[in-house]
C-alpha cells in the first residue's frame, strides 16, 4: 500500500509540476536563509567556548577617565602580570600576551611579512586550549628565543620542519613545537607564538616596557579559581592601581576584569589580539527575528498553494471515499505527499546552504561550516 501511495504522490506532482515546482522552490529559499541564518548565529554564540576553563577565564582590562571622556581599553600596562602575580598569590594562573600585527619573517635569504604573531609567556597553553601538536611550551616559552609555530605556517614556510630557525624582525629565533592553527571562532589569533622573554621594545618602537605609562597591544588574562569571585579581585584593584600608578594616573585610571564569554559581545573594548571584530548581540537578535520571519512566510506560501489544489484534492477525496478508502488512509496518503514535497525542498536547501557557504565565508570572514557540531569550534 505504502508503494501504491507513493506512485500516486510522484503522478500527481508530475501532474501538477507547476504547484509543486513553487512549492519546493519556495520553501527551499526559505530554509536556505533560515539555515544560513542558524548558523551564523551558531558560530558567533561559540566564540572561544573551545577553552575548558572558559567560564574561569577573565582579561583584565583598563578604563582612564580623561578631558573627552573616558576610554575603554583591552590593553594593559606591561608590568601589571608581575604586579598582579605578587599582589593576588591567589591566583594561580596568569599570563601575559602582546600581539605583534606584523613583522619581517627571515628564512634563509627569503623575506616576507607576516601577520597574527603573538608574544607568550610560560602559562599561555595552560590558560587556554589551544592544541599543542610538539614541544613543551610550559618549558620553551619561559625562555628567550623560543617560537610555537602553527601548522599551517610551518608546512608553507618551513617545509614541513625541514627548517628549524628563522629571524622575527631581528630577533633568531628557535623552533620549540607545532600546535594547531587557532580555531575561527576565536577572538585570539596566532600564525605563531614567540616566548615573551624574546619581547623587547624595538617591536613598539622603542618606548620602555617596564614603565605603567606606556601601553601599546599588551594583554592580561586571569583564571579565577572556584572559591575567588570577580567582585573580590576588583574590590582590591583600586589599592592596586595606587600603588603602581603615578599619583595622577591613579586618579583617572580603573582596572577591572572582563568575562571571557563577553569579549566578542563587547561594544567598548574592542581591541583583540587577533583580527576577528566583535559581535553587538543585538545584530544576532536582529538576524533571530528576520530568519523566523522568513521561514514564517515561506510557510504561510506553502499553505497557500496547497490551498489553491484543494478544488482538486476536494474531487480526489470524494473518488477514493466512493472507492472504499478509509479516513486514516486518507490521512496517511495526503501526509505524505506534504512529508515528501517537505523532504524535497529540505534536501534542495541543504545543498543550495552547502554552495552558497562556499561563496559567503569569504565574504563574511568566517569559516562556517554545513554541519552545526563543526561550529561549536
Amino acid at each position: 500500500m505504502t508503494k501504491n501511495y507513493l506512485v500516486l504522490t510522484l503522478r500527481n506532482f508530475i501532474r501538477n509540476r507547476g504547484y509543486t515546482f513553487i512549492n519546493v522552490l519556495g520553501l527551499s529559499i526559505g530554509l536556505t536563509s533560515c539555515i544560513i541564518i542558524f548558523l551564523v548565529i551558531t558560530y558567533e554564540l561559540n566564540f572561544d567556548k573551545v577553552h575548558s576553563k572558559y567560564s574561569g577565564i577573565y582579561r583584565v582590562v583598563q578604563d582612564v577617565e580623561g578631558a573627552s571622556g573616558t576610554t575603554y581599553s583591552a590593553v594593559t600596562p606591561y608590568p601589571l602580570v608581575t604586579a598582579f602575580r605578587n599582589d593576588f598569590p591567589d591566583v594561580p594562573s596568569v599570563t601575559q600576551l602582546h600581539y605583534q600585527g606584523e613583522a619581517m619573517i627571515t628564512i634563509g635569504t627569503d623575506k616576507h611579512m607576516s601577520d597574527d604573531i603573538l608574544f607568550a609567556d610560560s602559562l599561555f597553553f595552560d590558560v587556554f586550549d589551544f592544541k599543542v601538536l610538539s614541544g613543551n611550551p610550559r618549558v620553551a616559552l619561559a625562555e628567550p628565543a623560543k617560537v610555537f609555530l602553527t601548522q599551517s605556517f610551518e608546512n608553507k614556510f618551513l617545509r614541513g620542519g625541514q627548517i628549524t630557525s628563522f629571524k622575527v624582525a631581528s630577533i633568531e629565533l628557535v623552533l620549540a613545537g607545532i600546535v594547531a592553527d587557532p580555531p575561527p571562532n576565536s577572538h585570539i589569533n596566532f600564525t605563531m607564538v614567540v616566548s615573551m622573554a624574546s619581547f623587547t621594545s624595538d617591536f613598539i618602537a622603542g618606548f620602555p616596557i617596564d614603565r605603567w605609562g606606556v601601553r601599546a597591544r599588551g594583554y592580561a588574562y586571569v583564571v579565577l579559581p572556584d572559591q575567588t569571585s570577580q567582585a573580590s579581585i576588583e574590590s582590591q584593584f583600586k589599592a592596586f592601581v595606587q600603588k603602581y600608578h603615578d599619583k595622577e594616573e591613579a586618579k583617572r585610571t580603573t582596572h577591572k576584569l572582563q568575562p571571557l564569554k563577553n569579549i566578542h559581545f563587547d561594544q567598548q573594548y574592542l581591541e583583540n589580539p587577533g583580527h576577528v571584530s566583535n559581535v553587538d548581540t543585538k545584530d544576532l537578535v536582529v538576524m533571530a527575528i528576520l530568519g523566523s520571519f522568513i521561514l514564517f512566510i515561506a510557510c504561510i506560501n506553502f499553505i497557500n498553494l496547497a490551498t489553491a489544489l484543494s478544488e482538486k484534492k476536494a474531487k480526489e477525496i470524494g473518488i477514493r471515499k466512493t472507492l472504499g478508502a478509509q479516513r486514516s488512509q486518507l490521512t496517511f496518503y495526503f501526509l505524505g505527499e506534504t512529508f515528501l514535497l517537505t523532504l524535497f525542498a529540505v534536501l534542495l536547501s541543504l545543498g543550495a546552504t552547502e554552495w552558497l557557504l562556499n561563496w559567503l565565508n569569504p565574504f563574511l570572514e568566517k569559516e562556517i561550516l554545513l554541519f552545526l557540531l563543526s561550529n561549536l569550534g
